[in-house]
């Protein structure tokens, strides 16, 4: 039980440091957009929709 406790720490931690990153990149990508003189929300807009592959976890018997 404590190592199935332990597994949920860690991969929180990892998801919760996945989000910071994401969001110190968002702000980069802010600050560049406005060097350019374009605003995010356009640079946003023209974007593509990004459809992630979905992993399933499967149990075989």
């Amino acid at each position: 039980m404590i190592k199935k406790i332990e597994n949920h720490f860690y991969q929180l931690r990892y998801a919760a440091m996945d989000a910071y990153c994401l969001l110190l990149i968002y702000d980069v990508c802010c600050l560049w957009s406005q060097r350019i003189g374009v605003s995010i929300e356009e640079i946003l807009s023209q974007q593509e929709p990004i459809h992630p592959l979905i992993v399933l976890k499967f149990s075989y018997i």
